[in-house]
Parts: structure tokens; sequence; C-alpha cells
């Protein structure tokens, strides 16, 4: 008789799972991996091993999720990105091998009736009620965006630097071609949360926008820190994405020593000079890094962002070759290239900086989209029995801008929108979560769960006061609510209410 797995009941102290807190993607890889040594390489789903390898290449949500997490514990992420969950269990069990002997690493639990089950069956029943309609919105405002974006790219380049070339054919000075570069990098930004809607999802074309617009790196690159590891586990250890943020002076958990509150603006400064150079830094020398030999996480998507500054480089030669009255069709080769090489050392710098802006944009707007403030959970914390269902540990550690909830799908796919929604249902499209509430607003009555939004401007001003406090949370305002600590602002449309 095989050795049932014992149960874990908290997650991994903070200097365990990424080795001090690093954000190597790949160690943070290796080290689920190494957890897991005894399972030699097959996939663990609760306490079941499965050997995956022949159903790789046909899985419905693409190869690369299951690649990627080869010998890991890949339990929450089976629970999370199936909704219709029996149909996925189904298909797993043909693949069992034998039982795990040992604890998982994750206390979260997905317990049948419990209250992350009562609600995805709720919500699979929804979903299939409104039918694909829905999703057209999102790729529709995302493939505008894109078209835009890479519009706007053109216009930037034509109109170029005029402090560096022969200026351009509309007479644009540097502050028009200044507004163009940082209006560039706005609406980048934008695309790039547009574009993690899809990430989440099966694999498609869209998934590398988030490539295409560039940042930080690919889309996989991404799939790794946010879907794989941040939106399984927030504000925990296993969440590498808090690992990435700290060294740019955040510190997240009331374990770390917390910033002195008189170099919190000094240190709120260099985060956001951080984010702004990143963009621009992993743009302009990862390539020279590969090209070196130097040993790097890279991804061939990693690149798909400089096919958008050769085609910036073609329209600025087309601006060249009108300014200096000789059309590229007549040019000979040396004059050729002589105005590619100026067109792109003109348009390098430009697309360099906007990628700094790309960053900072949707960096910023993830870093307060509703994880952390002095009253979300995070790790260390006040945490009752009840809080490691799945559902509910995504519900105390998410909260959500009311201005942001029930106000069209445009704002919400702009600004991680609807946040705890998408949380505890990554897989189902952005459009749909503002339909969703109401099936959340009824579980939350049934398991005696409250559900309170906050404002911009209150989230904002937590993240700082959480960022200089040392206290952790006693209360929590969700899970077990007793009228004390943050009370936020209860929807009555919700149909959800305060202490009992």
């Amino acid at each position: 008789m095989a050795t049932k797995a014992p149960k874990t009941t908290e997650f991994p102290p903070l200097d365990k799972v990424t080795g001090g807190r690093s954000p190597d993607l790949l160690h943070w890889l290796a080290s689920r991996a190494e957890y897991n040594k005894k399972a030699g390489g097959l996939w663990r789903v609760h306490d079941g091993l499965y050997d995956l390898t022949e159903f790789v290449h046909r899985h419905p949500g693409g190869a690369e999720w299951l690649e990627l997490t080869k010998g890991s514990d890949i339990t929450e992420a089976f629970e999370a990105h199936h909704p219709d969950i029996e149909a996925a269990r189904a298909i797993l069990k043909k693949y069992y091998i034998r039982d795990a002997d040992w604890p998982r690493e994750s206390p979260l639990t997905f317990e049948k009736g419990g209250f992350y089950d009562t609600l995805r069956t709720r919500v699979l029943a929804h979903v299939n009620k409104l039918g694909p309609g829905p999703a057209r919105w999102t790729k529709f405002y995302g493939d505008t965006l894109g078209i835009a974006f890479h519009g706007l790219l053109g216009v930037t380049a034509f109109v170029g630097p005029t402090i560096l070339g022969p200026g351009n054919p509309w007479g644009v000075g540097v502050l028009g071609t200044a507004g163009l570069v940082v209006g560039s990098g706005i609406i980048g930004g934008m695309f790039n949360v547009i574009g993690h809607n899809f990430l989440h999802q099966k694999d498609s074309f869209r998934m590398y926008y988030s490539s295409l617009v560039g940042g930080v790196g690919s889309y996989r690159y991404v799939k790794i820190h946010h879907a794989l590891s941040h939106h399984l586990y927030p504000n925990t250890s296993m969440d590498v994405e808090l690992s990435m943020l700290e060294p740019n002076g955040l510190h997240f958990f009331p374990e770390l020593p917390r910033r002195n509150p008189k170099e919190l603006l000094k240190n709120i400064a260099n985060h956001n000079l951080s984010l702004l150079s990143a963009g621009t830094m992993i743009f302009l020398f990862k390539p020279l890094l590969a090209l070196s030999g130097e040993k790097i996480w890279q991804h061939w998507s990693d690149y798909l962002v400089w096919f958008s500054t050769l085609g910036m480089t073609a329209v600025r030669s087309y601006a060249i070759s009108l300014v200096e009255g000789t059309p590229i069709r007549e040019m000979d080769g040396p004059t050729l290239a002589w105005t590619a090489a100026r067109a792109f050392a003109q348009v390098l710098p430009m697309h360099a900086i906007i990628q700094g802006i790309n960053t900072w944009y949707w960096s910023n707007v993830g870093v307060n989209a509703g994880h952390h403030a002095d009253f979300v959970w995070r790790q260390g914390d006040y945490t009752p029995p009840q809080m490691l269902d799945f559902g509910l540990h995504q519900l105390e550690t998410c909260a959500d801008r009311v201005e942001l909830h029930d106000v069209g799908i445009a704002p919400v796919i702009t600004t991680f929108g609807d946040h705890t929604m998408h949380h505890l249902f990554p897989t189902i499209d952005h459009a749909y979560h503002g339909y969703l509430y109401e099936d959340l607003a009824q579980t939350c009555k049934e398991f005696g769960i409250r559900f309170e939004f906050t404002t911009i401007s209150d989230l904002n001003s937590a993240f700082y006061r959480m960022m200089c406090t040392p206290d952790r949370l006693q209360e929590l305002r969700r899970t077990v609510w007793t009228g004390r600590g943050y009370g936020g602002w209860v929807d009555p449309k919700m149909g959800t209410y305060g202490p009992k």
C-alpha cells in the first residue's frame, strides 16, 4: 500500500524557494523540479504523479505550459487554468503512474464543495451561457491597439529626432518628437497589458503581443514569472515577481527589514528610475550579451521587438530621402547604405526610450493593480485555516478598484482591472470577468465571505504605508471579517455584506 503524502499547512520560508529571493527564473523553475526530484521527471497534480510526455504536444493549451513544468508540481496551474475541471481530470487520469509520498510545497487546497470549487462550477455555467461573443471585444481592442501602436511608431520614426538628422518633411520640432516618443511608450504599455490577457490563454499568435511591444522580456519570460508563479501563489515565497522587484528598493514582506520612512521617497524614485532604465537596457544590451556568448536567459521571441526597429529604420530612411530630395529608388548602393545607417542611428535611441516608458507604464500599473497595500495579505500575516482554499487565498491577496469595475472592457484590459476575478480564473478572457462578479457575490454570501472594493487613491496610499510598516496584518478584510481593519466599500449590487 502506497504511503499517503503528508499535508502541507504553510508556504515555504522566504529563503527556501528562490534561493535567497533570487529573481532568476531558470533557478525558480529548477527549484520547483528539485523539490519534486523524487517524481523522476513526472508531473505532479495533488498527490498523484503523471507521465504527460505523450500528451505534451496534444495539450489544447499548448505544449510550452507542460514543457516548462516537467518534473514539477502543477496542481495550482491544473486547477486554475481549467474551468471545465471535470473534462481535464478525465484526460489526466489516463496518464497516472503512481502516488507521491512527500508533501506538496504549496498548502493551497481545492476541496470538493469548497469555496473555489463551488465558484468555479457557477462561473463555468455562466461563461457557457454567455458564449464566445464577449471575447471578440478583447481581440478587437487588442488588435486595434496593436495596429495603432505600430502606426504611431512609424509616425515617430518619420518625424525623427531633429537634433540628429536632417529634420522631417512635416517640420515637427523637438517637443513634437518628444511627445510622440512618450505617447508611443504609453500606448505600448497599454498594448502590453492587453497582451497579458492572451498570454494566459491557450497558445495563439496574440500571445506574442508582449514580445512585439517589448519591455523586459518575451512572452515566455512573462509566462513563467507571471502566469506560473505570481498568479498561482501571490504574495508568498513562491511568487517570484516579488523577488524581481525587491532589488529595486521595494520590500513586500513583514519578515524582511522595512524601509526607513524618511527614505521612502528616495526609494520610490529609485524604483521608478529602475523601471524606466530596465526596458531600455534590456532592449539595447541583451542582443550584445547573446552575441558575446554570455550565458543569459533568452528566447527567440525576445527579439521580435527588433522587427519594429527595422520597420522604423525603413520609414526614417524614406523621410530622409524626402528631406534631401533623393528618392530611395535612385540611390546607389553606398548612398542607400549611408542613409539607412543614419536612419538606424536616429531611430535606435528613440525606440530604446519608448521601451523604457512602456516598461514603466505596465510595471507601475501592475504594482498598483491590487496586491500591494497594508490591508492586503502577505506571507507572515494572520492566516486562518480556511484561507488555504485557493479561491479565498486569491481574495485576500487581491484588491479591486471600484473605479475600474463595471465600466466597460477598454479601461479594464489596459489597467489590470477586475483583478480578483482575473486571479481566480486567469485563462477566462477579461471580457467575461465583469459578468462573473454576480457569481462571486452569490458564493461569498453562501460561505459567509465579505467582498469589498477599494479606490485607486486608497490603494496607492496603502502601498506607501505598506513600504514603511513592520507590522503583520492581524485582521483580514474578506475571509474573516470582524468589523475591524480595512472596511473598503461594499457594492449593494454585489449582494455581499459586512460583519454579521
